[in-house]
């Protein structure tokens, strides 16, 4: 939770974001194959971050991995 807080207040209120369809919905970038390959071996509880804009990403079934 704190390290949510922190991004959350550093980020302008969104401090997480869903990982759609192969995209941040924070940055709306797109990830590429290589770091969607670590972040689908990743155990599900492990925080997982965006390359790009640092938020928390939110994996569901509609990430694409």
């Amino acid at each position: 939770m704190a390290l949510y807080e922190k991004l959350r207040t550093q980020k302008g209120g969104v401090g997480a974001a869903a990982l759609h369809q192969r995209r941040c919905t924070g940055c709306q970038l797109g990830i590429d194959a290589a770091e969607l390959s670590v972040i689908k071996k990743a155990p599900s509880d492990e925080v997982i971050r965006c390359e790009e804009c640092s938020r928390i990403l939110v994996r569901t079934s509609e990430s694409g991995l």
